[in-house]
């Protein structure tokens, strides 16, 4: 029995130091082995990769499309954009697809009785004011509503100026057979349309008032800023019913009738009793027309901008309606 205990003991012992014998020989590495946890976070150290069940949703912001114009004239909504002032000023070239050399300064502003805000905005180009054209912003409660105006849509155009103010003054009285004027103005360098056989192209102008006794005329005389060429002249003169020219929403421009008053030119001809009248601030329909409707005005004969209605607000409706 005692043999037989000591024997055990003895298989245990030996057991025991060969574990320790085999616990201290050195592993051989299995050859080709690359730890997979060391491979997968030096990758994620280095090149970050996004998970392939990954539903995160990726946006890139897209270029807003061009504002579409039909002969320059235009009319948006920007209830959806939340611009400010600001921002819309400094994008607005953008909206036509016009380069940096187009800005817009602000003109003029006022406030409705219904508490909506005008902003207009005239353009220039390369610092020259570019005539006849205008963004209008439209906005309530600080909040820009919509867009609407007349855009001249350009970016090669000869910007030579070899003419000077007198030059010009002096080619535009030769160009009338004027000796004495009556009023002396400040020669302007303009951007303007002038009649063609193909519509109209954009020229870099010197605009001349010229006002005389002898011959009796007053007019705007448009030189080539380059060539000294006379390029269009604008009478500032007429009678009640004299032809005109206006621009059209969708047909360029056409031959109108318009009646000189007090000074400048509103959109009535007599002869036929067409009249055209601004509803913007009207406040009243009757059988008689609009309540607080005034005329459309002009300075010449010539019409630029096509006034597009973009809002139409009742205040108020009668039971018999």
């Amino acid at each position: 029995m005692k043999n037989r205990y000591l024997k055990t003991i003895g298989i245990v012992g030996a057991l025991f130091i060969a574990s320790l014998s085999f616990g201290q020989q050195k592993q051989q590495p299995v050859p080709n082995f690359v730890n997979p946890f060391q491979s997968k976070s030096k990758n994620v150290k280095n090149n970050v990769i996004a998970p392939k069940n990954n539903n995160t949703k990726i946006s890139i912001e897209q270029p807003k499309p061009k504002i579409e114009t039909i002969n320059g004239s235009f009319s948006a909504n920007l209830e959806k954009e939340r611009l400010t002032k600001e921002n819309a000023v400094a994008q607005m070239p953008s909206w036509f697809g016009l380069s940096q050399n187009h800005t817009f300064q602000q003109v003029s502003e006022r406030t409705d009785e219904l508490g909506i805000t005008h902003t207009n905005y005239q353009q220039y180009f390369k610092g020259f004011l570019v005539e006849g054209n205008l963004v209008m912003l439209h906005s309530k409660n600080g909040k820009l509503t919509s867009r609407n105006g007349q855009v001249a849509e350009f970016e090669n155009i000869e910007m030579i100026q070899t003419l000077t103010g007198e030059q010009a003054l002096s080619t535009a009285k030769n160009y009338l057979k004027v000796t004495e004027l009556i009023n002396n103005y400040p020669i302007e360098t303009v951007i303007t349309r002038i009649p063609s056989e193909n519509g109209t192209i954009t020229k870099l102008a010197q605009k001349v008032r010229i006002d005389s006794y002898n011959p009796f005329t007053m007019c705007y005389v448009y030189i080539d800023a380059e060539t000294g060429n006379v390029l269009n002249k604008i009478n500032l003169i007429a009678h009640a019913d004299v032809p005109g020219t206006g621009q059209t929403l969708y047909s360029g421009n056409q031959s109108i009738t318009c009646d000189s008053y007090s000074g400048s030119y509103r959109l009535r001809e007599n002869g036929r009793k067409i009249e055209t009248y601004n509803a913007t601030n009207a406040t009243n329909l009757t059988t008689s027309g609009f309540t607080g409707s005034t005329d459309f005005t002009s300075n010449s004969t010539t019409w630029t901008g096509v006034p597009i209605l973009t809002t139409l607000t009742i205040s108020a409706v009668a039971q018999s309606w």
